[in-house]
């Protein structure tokens, strides 16, 4: 029975965040102005999907330094985007680094880093 009210209250809170981001509106980057780590990361990626890697870079960049203040733990999605915008701009060895940073923190917390591995190994092929 316990079970059910925790399902049903998970599903209650998966419909409230639902309409919540429906009611965001769609903002372009240069619309936005943001000031936490998490909008730094959203515009970031929103800078990404135009191809705008240095801007999404200089983003996440931000994101990553005022996330200590953020208390969110929403440090696998700054590194990983910092990642792959380092990818994009043909920077393999700084994009190591920081699949390096997902890896210990996944091991901090025991969870698998078999994706991570395999993109450190794809992006050390491309440095020989």
């Amino acid at each position: 029975m316990r079970f059910f009210i925790v399902l049903r209250g998970y599903a209650l809170l998966l419909i409230i965040v639902f309409f919540i981001g429906l009611a965001q509106p769609n903002l372009t980057p240069e619309e936005m102005t943001p000031t936490t780590a998490k909008e730094f990361l959203r515009r970031g990626e929103r800078y990404a999907e135009q191809g705008d890697y240095e801007k999404a870079l200089a983003d996440f960049n931000q994101a990553e330094q005022l996330r200590p203040h953020d208390r969110l733990g929403i440090y696998h999605s700054i590194y990983h985007n910092q990642a792959k915008a380092l990818t994009a701009l043909n920077h393999p060895a700084e994009a190591i680094q920081k699949y390096q940073k997902i890896k210990r923190r996944q091991q901090e917390d025991d969870l698998s880093t078999a994706y991570v591995d395999g993109k450190i190994s794809e992006l050390q092929t491309q440095l020989e």
